[in-house]
């Protein structure tokens, strides 16, 4: 980040924005190529993605 804020002169918010994206749309390239190649064993990103979602849901019930 520093080095973005330095090199392109942007506010602080500004980059962390732009970080945030690349980083965001560089892992669903990834991931699309993954699935494409039939790297994904399903089964198991199924269980992560339910075990996430029931997590989630019991931060917001124990605040």
């Amino acid at each position: 980040m520093p080095g973005l804020i330095f090199a392109s002169r942007m506010a602080l918010i500004e980059a962390i924005g732009t970080s945030l994206f690349c980083v965001g749309a560089f892992g669903v390239t990834v991931a699309l190529n993954y699935a494409a190649s039939g790297w994904v064993t399903w089964p198991i990103a199924w269980s992560a993605q339910k075990l996430s979602s029931v997590c989630g849901a019991l931060s917001v019930l124990l605040r």
